[in-house]
């Protein structure tokens, strides 16, 4: 028996959230719906801007997956890179309060700034990202620990972190190891920018074997180039197990040797989108390693994801999502 049901590897972030207008983000010249990297020239010229923080916490994509996993009652550890700062402090003590694994529960915390993304959401609920890695641009493969990869049964991997060469390096080492000591692997490609940018950098980590790969409809378009969903599982499948493709208030489809499932998305009141798709793969991950079939992985996601999109911020209460279990 392994003693962890889920191994999270990702970028340690805090969310730093905005409530704009359309007109406020083009003031900013920032573009709409996308995640775009920062440097800290850029990232400080916004914290001197006059806008008002609406929430701020914890978050960065994996992380959020792990929470909502953790939250439904999975066990988990986190691996990230955090400054020895404010930042830093909140973001591992929201891992601790949730019983999540860290290495910083042995080891001090490192000197630098822990990276920020400042999430700007729109009266439509389309998040806009602004992410300055800070230290985790450094993640490396010195934050991965093998002896508890081996004693989990999968590893989740974030798609962002293969815009660091040294977060690529320890992702391929992590990928190798799992597949070497029979720890299934899970991915997410995390963002339209990731397979436009980094498409190489990408298909070399799905090119070690992915059980399990998350993505939208526009980021298994970008990584296959293939129009149709059922296509691209097919031009996946060769290294890819199961693709799970979440498609916004349409819901989510699953496909796996010759079954797709496809699950309705829930009518809701949408305000935020931020953190829905890491919530979605945090719960298809419990069902999925608690003995839940495809079907009912993926309506556990659609209806945790669904609730979440109704609230500011990417994640939920403890006690709400669990009345969604």
């Amino acid at each position: 028996m392994k003693s962890l049901k889920l191994y999270g590897l990702g970028n340690a972030l805090v969310d730093i959230e905005y409530l704009v207008s359309d007109e406020v983000l083009g003031s900013l010249n920032i573009e709409k719906g996308i995640m775009t990297l920062i440097d800290e020239e850029a990232n400080l010229s916004l914290e001197s801007k006059d806008l008002e923080v609406h929430k701020q916490a914890g978050g960065g994509s994996a992380a959020n997956t792990v929470f909502g996993f953790s939250q439904l009652g999975g066990t988990s550890h986190y691996s990230c890179k955090v400054a020895n700062d404010e930042n830093g402090r909140v973001f591992i003590e929201d891992l601790n309060k949730q019983n999540i694994g860290n290495s910083y529960e042995l080891t001090s915390k490192h000197d630098g700034t822990t990276g920020t993304c400042r999430v700007f959401v729109t009266p439509d609920g389309e998040r806009t990202m602004q992410t300055f890695l800070g230290i985790t641009q450094s993640f490396g493969v010195e934050q991965i620990d093998l002896d508890i990869i081996k004693d989990s049964e999968m590893l989740y991997v974030e798609g962002y972190l293969v815009a660091s060469p040294s977060a690529l390096e320890a992702c391929k080492v992590a990928i190798k190891f799992a597949k070497d000591n029979g720890v299934k692997v899970a991915m997410t490609l995390s963002d339209p920018s990731m397979p436009t940018y980094f498409k190489a950098e990408t298909q070399s980590l799905i090119d070690l074997g992915v059980d399990i790969l998350f993505g939208n409809e526009e980021e298994i378009n970008i990584i296959t180039g293939k129009d149709s969903l059922k296509e691209a599982y097919e031009a996946l499948n060769p290294k890819v197990g199961t693709l799970v493709v979440t498609c916004g208030a349409s819901g989510a489809k699953g496909f796996f040797n010759e079954e797709v499932v496809s699950v309705p998305g829930e009518k809701v009141d949408c305000i935020d989108t931020l953190g829905a798709g890491d919530l979605f793969a945090g719960a298809f991950l419990y069902g999925h390693l608690h003995g839940k079939s495809l079907k009912e992985s993926l309506e556990l996601g659609v209806r945790c994801s669904g609730r979440l999109v109704e609230v500011h911020g990417p994640r939920l209460t403890k006690e709400e999502i669990l009345k969604l279990k």
